[in-house]
């Protein structure tokens, strides 16, 4: 893929590994400023490294809006503005369904979907016009 984005800036929720890490060095290598976030600090310091230059990285958990909330603010802070929200920070955690309890439940739907609409939410005033939210889901049962 041939992408071309100097001078664009981006957020990438869940961007310490996996899919969101290889979105983030993707746009990086495409000219992109991006910014990571993590829940765990230690991952998130790694990625940021990791990534190098062009790399930001704040510990934001997606199960938060507060914690959203402040991500939307330091991507104000460091860039203005936003041109890509790629909304990736998601878990699977595999269970019989006799095992499932309504902490686990609740835990993985405030990852997985309550963190990703709140991403939107907080991140959308710093988006101009031609902006672009990209919403990823996998699923991994090891």
């Amino acid at each position: 893929m041939n992408m071309a984005l100097p001078g664009k800036t981006a957020v990438v929720t869940g961007g310490t590994t996996g899919i969101g890490l290889a979105v983030a060095r993707t746009l990086l290598e495409a000219g992109a400023r991006v910014m990571v976030s993590g829940q765990d600090e230690g991952r998130v310091a790694a990625a940021a490294r990791q990534l190098g230059d062009g790399a930001i990285g704040v510990v934001a958990d997606n199960r938060s809006v507060a914690a959203i909330d402040r991500l939307a603010g330091r991507a104000r802070e460091a860039f203005g503005r936003l041109d890509i929200l790629v909304a990736n920070a998601g878990v699977t955690w595999i269970s019989r369904i006799d095992e499932v309890t309504e902490r686990l439940f609740d835990d993985q739907m405030a990852i997985n979907f309550k963190g990703n609409l709140f991403a939107v939410q907080k991140c959308l005033p710093l988006m101009p016009r031609g902006a672009s939210i990209v919403m990823t889901s996998s699923c991994n049962d090891a």
